[in-house]
């Protein structure tokens, strides 16, 4: 719909802008005959979707009805992206909450830690490494001491990088 409006927005425009650079003549002479094309033109570009609505009636009063419904899809792919969404949140959600753990655990201000969870494997249930990236005032912290209480709580290699 949004096409179609700019379609005739822009056909209006170009028929106004013709008629405008129209040379006039005496009388009505060839500055009626440009405004004339032009009411035309724009017509033709106002009825356009009327064409591909009378073939669809057309085959509809034959008995021809066809439905445009997305094909290929089934309930398996709908399923395996909706288990696939599910586990990229739930991964996000983890590291939304180690953040709040490590604000806690080392007075960190609430919005200057930020987590991230790294894995190879999309189906792996624990992260193979963890980025702590810290911002602001935190950056003062010992990081040392970040990456130890990280890796005993996780149980994987951990970093801790400054942004």
């Amino acid at each position: 719909m949004k096409e179609y409006l700019i379609s005739v927005i822009a056909a209006a425009l170009m028929a106004a802008l013709v008629g405008i650079l129209a040379p006039e003549g005496s009388g009505k002479g060839l500055s009626g005959h440009v405004r004339l094309l032009g009411a035309l033109f724009l017509l033709c570009v106002l009825l356009a979707p009327l064409r591909g609505a009378a073939d669809s009636l057309a085959d509809w009063m034959r008995g021809e009805v066809t439905l445009d419904l997305p094909s290929g899809d089934s309930e398996e792919d709908y399923g395996n992206e909706l288990e696939s969404a599910i586990r990229a949140a739930s991964w996000e959600y983890a590291a939304d909450l180690l953040s709040e753990r490590l604000e806690t655990e080392f007075s960190l201000p609430t919005g200057e830690v930020r987590c991230l969870l790294h894995r190879s494997d999309p189906n792996a249930e624990h992260p193979e490494r963890v980025s702590v990236i810290l911002s602001g005032s935190s950056i003062w912290k010992d990081p040392a001491r970040i990456e130890a209480y990280v890796e005993a709580l996780l149980g994987c290699e951990c970093a801790v990088a400054i942004e």
